[in-house]
């Protein structure tokens, strides 16, 4: 084939228009899909969401404003819409030790932990004040979460997850009644000294870098005015400053998710970053999110939707 001037002229034409379309529009769909395959392979964490809930507190008495079974069941309608590696209850589902309720404690409890078994992603649980009254009650707590001490631990995808026990500072499954020193200050809450040895081993054992910690209380101590009384009540477990210590040491990022407040709070502090749940019964049934990547930790605060709740 001869080229004329003709024929060079189209040539060099077509080369012009395909370079314009290269560089303008798939240039830059390249480009775009190779900062995509190179974030992607750069990827260190793997994506952990968890639905979490507090201070359910639930009370078959009307007088202490009961929970019908129809909102909860509507909670477990809204987690079973969403992808959830698994969901926690930070404790307080009942109400032991609160006037009338106590007499409907243990049927309130079974009816709770029954609808959490309705739950696609499973359902892990930590004690707190109100979820236990004496051995009995631990004994049947620790059943019903297929347990057989307060404080457990597993790993999932990238993350340590970690269970405390802040109520009676870490007890096992026994016959005897419960001692002086576990019923002691369980409403500020504490860790004992065997939880605390074992938290220890677990943190430096692990080889995961991002740990996820769930506990009833407070692992950091703040103080909260009660507006109607006008009382302020202080919060964080009696050996805050060695459990803080431990954690810090541990050179490793840390989440640690409480309730028992009743409100929403937030604070970092170093390599810790703290998340306070509100109360699901005093909040219009108010629940929350934890999402984890590589973009980092986001904390959703969710409410539940009145088109779950089915009333008969």
């Amino acid at each position: 084939m001869r080229f004329n001037s003709l024929n060079i002229g189209l040539l060099i034409t077509s080369i012009f228009i395909l370079t314009v379309f290269f560089l303008s529009g798939c240039g830059e769909k390249q480009e775009e899909m190779n900062q995509k395959a190179e974030k992607d392979n750069k990827k260190v964490f793997q994506e952990i969401k968890i639905g979490i809930v507090a201070d359910i507190h639930k009370c078959s008495r009307e007088d202490f404003d009961s929970i019908p079974k129809e909102v909860l069941d509507g909670f477990i309608s809204e987690l079973n819409l969403i992808d959830l590696d698994f969901n926690v209850n930070l404790g307080d589902v009942v109400n032991y030790r609160v006037g009338e309720c106590s007499k409907n404690a243990l049927e309130d409890f079974n009816l709770i932990f029954d609808t959490f078994n309705n739950a696609k992603a499973p359902f892990y649980s930590v004690l707190s004040d109100h979820d236990v009254s004496n051995r009995e009650s631990l004994n049947l707590y620790l059943d019903k979460c297929g347990l057989t001490k307060t404080y457990y631990a597993l790993v999932l995808k990238d993350y340590q997850i970690i269970f405390l026990d802040t109520t009676l500072g870490g007890a096992k499954k026994e016959s005897t009644p419960l001692t002086k020193e576990e019923k002691d200050a369980w409403d500020q809450g504490k860790i004992s000294i065997e939880q605390v040895n074992w938290l220890k081993n677990v943190l430096e054992n692990s080889n995961q870098k991002r740990v996820i910690i769930f506990s009833g209380h407070p692992l950091f101590t703040f103080e909260k005015n009660n507006l109607k009384t006008g009382k302020v009540k202080k919060y964080g477990i009696k050996n805050t400053e060695e459990i803080i210590k431990i954690l810090k040491d541990s050179n490793k990022e840390i989440v640690a998710v409480t309730g028992d407040v009743h409100q929403w709070l937030e604070k970092k502090e170093d390599n810790i970053q703290f998340y306070v749940i509100d109360t699901f019964k005093y909040s219009n049934w108010s629940w929350s999110i934890l999402e984890w990547d590589d973009e980092g930790c986001e904390f959703k605060k969710r409410k539940l939707e009145k088109d779950s709740i089915i009333l008969p």
